[in-house]
């Protein structure tokens, strides 16, 4: 899927009106989603991603951040105000993590597979 399709899935799926908001929101959960991935994980991923996005994957390390084992949904959204000014909802977020997983092929998808983030999904992982 190129970068334009990416942008024109996400806004179909969670209403985004404005393509530089839901370029924001989908940069800032790239981010975040690679702060919990190990770095295997995230450069799979990165590589099925327009190169446009998978900087923001590839990118994605903050040092300060440690990443808890069981990090829940509202950690996930916590830091997902710590990298964007726009407030995401869970729709927003569920979006593009759905975009994510139709964009990637079988092997990559398995990277995604963390709980308690499944649900974000929504049955796109098989």
């Amino acid at each position: 899927m190129n970068y334009q399709r990416f942008i024109d899935e996400v806004q179909q799926r969670s209403g985004l009106t404005h393509r530089e908001v839901a370029h924001k929101t989908i940069v800032a959960t790239l981010v975040v989603l690679g702060e919990r991935l190990r770095e295997v994980d995230r450069r799979a991923i990165a590589d099925q991603l327009p190169a446009e996005l998978a900087a923001a994957m590839n990118d994605s390390v903050d040092t300060s951040y440690e990443p808890p084992v069981d990090a829940d949904l509202q950690t996930f959204i916590d830091r997902l105000a710590h990298h964007t000014t726009t407030r995401v909802r869970i729709d927003q977020l569920r979006a593009v993590c759905q975009v994510l997983a139709e964009t990637l092929n079988e092997q990559a998808r398995t990277h995604l597979r963390i709980q308690p983030l499944n649900q974000l999904f929504a049955g796109t992982l098989h």
